[in-house]
């Protein structure tokens, strides 16, 4: 499986529905939705609603055998918001999912703030900036500490995000099961 990841309103699951329509071999799955399905918490989360939403995020994937699926993507976040500020995911739910890859998806600051300002959740260009900049950080932290390639894109590189999964999944590392 590999990790997409973006702050909200970054067009991560825009371009993953993009990329699915296009790869019909590719399975997407959105952490958002499989929790909101299972009755989990999404907004105003408290850091401990939120650490326990992505263990039964993982819960469901491991039991759907998702995690070892090589054309499987999650649509998630390195960092979730909380009641006490922004959240990194620890590194035992990384080393538990063994992702093949991380994918990054990006946009310029004041898009980020006009996209959520639109859906009634206000956010300056500073604190978009700050939170993707976290993100990043994240991903490319546990990219490198598990060996793992990390790619990161905006929204409408959806052919690159394709070639990169096929290199990902066709690699000898993914073939021997290792990712």
């Amino acid at each position: 499986m590999i990790f997409v990841a973006g702050v909200s309103s970054s067009g991560k699951t825009y371009m993953l529905r993009r990329l699915a329509e296009r790869r019909p071999d590719i399975v997407v799955i959105s952490g958002s939705q499989t929790l909101s399905s299972l009755g989990r918490p999404l907004r105003a989360l408290t850091p401990e609603e939120a650490l326990g939403n992505q263990w039964v995020l993982l819960a469901k994937l491991s039991a759907r055998d998702l995690l070892a699926e090589a054309r499987a993507i999650l649509d998630g976040h390195a960092i979730i918001e909380t009641t006490a500020g922004p959240m990194a995911i620890p590194e035992t739910w990384y080393d538990a999912a063994n992702f093949a890859g991380f994918v990054q998806v990006e946009a310029e600051p004041k898009t980020l703030a006009e996209r959520r300002s639109s859906r009634g959740l206000p956010w300056t260009e500073r604190e978009a900036g700050e939170l993707q900049t976290l993100e990043r950080r994240e991903l490319l932290r546990h990219s490198t500490r598990l060996g793992r390639p990390y790619l990161a894109v905006r929204s409408d590189e959806v052919e690159v995000v394709e070639a990169w999964v096929d290199r990902v999944v066709s690699s000898p590392a993914a073939d021997a099961g290792g990712h």
